[in-house]
């Protein structure tokens, strides 16, 4: 039946029992089969010395096989996927957040970055075509990109570069570490293109999809440009001549916000072979 419960003492009988059988004999009991028959006399063995050693009365038992198990398990996590998810998202934050404390960095004028960041990658959706996983990417690039003023201001890119490849962050992978201290190193004067070969350590998804993240990223710090939360909102519109950024600016304009953005107008089109006008509500 299930959930039958087995005593130390019916343990110790079976155990002797299968040690005193033929490997034919066993090989006929249910559950066991010629595969299992040379090696249950160990197991039961092992398995009797262990309820010995930690002083259990028995065990119990179900009568499911292991991929019951399994299917059991996959549904339960498919059920609470999203819980799982959130406390996957809470772990990476609070990582994100240990770090840029430890690299001193400027946490309100990152978190702007990073909104920027994270309302471009909604927006220009139809053109950046990223993968899904590089929204936490640019999170995480947008959070940390002046973690290299810790080490120098001069240099800071590649400085940031070096400590976000090789600071371990809870919840990313080491190639997503990597990834996230490429992305950081081009906002500099690094601007690299789709397959570049400066790229190609990092793989081939990487070094094609990685620069169309850096236009975004570039965008979100540009947008951030006057550290003063200049912007209050962006409209984007795609046309066939190109993509539009309306800005709508809070008291005292975002002027510096948007020469900056049209510096990068080269790049964009150069990344997504499209036109970038900037303009101001």
């Amino acid at each position: 039946g299930e959930g039958q419960r087995v005593s130390r003492a019916a343990v110790h009988r079976l155990a002797a029992e299968l040690a005193q059988e033929s490997a034919r004999t066993r090989a006929v009991r249910a559950g066991i089969g010629p595969r299992r028959a040379e090696i249950v006399v160990a197991g039961a063995a092992v398995f009797q010395e262990l309820l010995d050693q930690c002083g259990l009365p028995g065990f119990l038992y179900s009568p499911h096989g292991l991929r019951d198990g399994l299917l059991a398990q996959m549904a339960a996590e498919r059920s609470a996927a999203p819980s799982y998810r959130q406390r996957m998202h809470a772990d990476r934050e609070q990582a994100l957040l240990e770090a840029a404390r430890r690299y001193g960095v400027e946490l309100p004028h990152a978190r702007r970055v990073r909104a920027w960041c994270l309302e471009l990658f909604a927006q220009l959706r139809p053109v950046h075509r990223l993968p899904p996983d590089y929204r936490e990417l640019l999170e995480a690039a947008a959070l940390l990109h002046q973690a290299g003023s810790y080490v120098n201001r001069a240099g800071r890119w590649r400085h940031a570069q070096y400590l976000l490849a090789n600071t371990e962050l809870l919840g990313f992978r080491p190639e997503e570490c990597r990834r996230i201290g490429a992305l950081a190193r081009c906002l500099g004067n690094l601007r690299p293109l789709p397959g570049e070969r400066a790229l190609r350590p990092l793989g081939v998804p990487a070094a094609l999809a990685l620069p169309r993240a850096v236009v975004l990223l570039r965008l979100a710090a540009a947008l951030e440009q006057s550290r003063r939360g200049a912007v209050r909102a962006i409209r984007v519109r795609r046309s066939a001549q190109g993509v539009r950024l309306t800005l709508t600016p809070r008291r005292g304009g975002a002027a510096l916000e948007a020469w900056a953005l049209d510096k990068e107008r080269g790049y964009f089109r150069a990344v997504f072979g499209l036109d970038l006008a900037v303009g101001l509500a």
